[in-house]
């Protein structure tokens, strides 16, 4: 468990780590569990019951290491096997962040700055390409751009579903991010813009205002493993911004361990 925590906050937002409870707990007894041990509150890191895959062993700490196209790369001991995850995880970013193998060459400038993260410019550049050019590559320019805005548009739909779940604050961290990365493509921002203007609108506000607070307990709360003290000011934050998002989340969140 340490290891893989410290790879979520190795990584970021570039690893996903699904936790699996195996030894028969119910999904209450094991938030609980993770909640004593502080395990929880660490981004990008979900807990689960379920077994959504077999690793092939009987014996823990047993891990499977998929890769950005759900392949799997790794089964076994994730200690035994470390170096290699940590390998096969270097390899795929820099896989996500590179031309495909087979891209035409007129396309790899596109590919090489969407990989750097300057999606408008990526855009800009395959727009920029002649109907000559678009002709003799066929069917790779235009699946290479829907390409570009299935990626954004799946960036821009998470920091949607960020808002409309209760984490506003992460909201405007990766549209912040996106608004960014999209300069130089008014098709790209104008995305940007429609989701700038729900966080503007009051019911956006209200979200902001009550994750400043909200946020700063919740994070208390998972620090101290559900500390007492920490539970109640958490649950007296939520009842004062009851109408909330991020409270009706939190509601959750204190379920976990609840005497």
């Amino acid at each position: 468990m340490p290891a893989s925590l410290k790879l979520l906050q190795q990584y970021g937002d570039d690893l996903q780590v699904l936790f699996v409870e195996s030894q028969g707990a119910s999904s209450a007894e094991a938030a609980a569990f993770a909640l004593r041990l502080k395990w929880l509150g660490v981004p990008g890191g979900l807990w689960t019951i379920e077994h959504p895959c077999d690793s092939g062993s009987r014996g823990l700490p047993s891990a499977v290491l998929l890769d950005s196209n759900g392949k799997v790369v790794f089964k076994g001991d994730p200690l035994e096997g470390h170096k290699q995850i940590l390998r096969l995880v270097d390899a795929d970013i820099a896989a996500r962040h590179s031309a495909p193998a087979d891209a035409p060459k007129p396309l790899e400038p596109a590919w090489k700055a969407f990989g750097k993260g300057k999606y408008g410019e990526a855009l800009k550049l395959v727009d920029a390409l002649s109907e000559k050019d678009r002709s003799t590559l066929g069917d790779a320019w235009s699946a290479t751009r829907a390409e570009f805005r299935k990626r954004i548009d799946a960036q821009l739909a998470r920091a949607k579903w960020e808002l409309e779940n209760g984490y506003p604050t992460r909201c405007v961290e990766h549209l912040e991010a996106l608004a960014k990365a999209c300069e130089g493509s008014s098709e790209c921002k104008a995305s940007v813009e429609e989701l700038r203007t729900l966080l503007a609108a009051p019911a956006g506000s209200a979200e902001r205002e009550a994750a400043k607070l909200l946020e700063r307990l919740e994070q208390k709360f998972y620090e101290t493993g559900g500390d007492p003290a920490a539970r109640k000011a958490l649950e007296r934050a939520v009842e004062k911004s009851a109408s909330t998002k991020v409270a009706g989340r939190l509601r959750g969140v204190l379920t976990i361990g609840a005497p």
